[in-house]
């Protein structure tokens, strides 16, 4: 799940957007799996994969609405 920013940031021109996520893979039987890579998606396109926790992007998007999704 998507940690940061929150729900209806606003930011300013040309800021640098902090996206974190949390994620946790659990196995058909109910245990713990093993997460291979946390994909950062902005209006439904991968914009960036992080492999290792934290699960973190620095994100320098153009002018526009986006929602962001993990």
């Amino acid at each position: 799940s998507l940690t940061a920013p929150s729900s209806d940031t606003v930011v300013s021109p040309g800021a640098v957007v902090n996206l974190a996520a949390s994620a946790t893979d659990l196995t058909a039987g109910g245990g713990a799996g093993t997460v291979s890579q946390v994909e950062f998606l902005a209006n439904g396109s991968v914009i960036n994969t992080d492999t290792t926790a934290p699960y973190e992007f620095a994100w320098s998007p153009a002018v526009g609405t986006y929602t962001v999704a993990a």
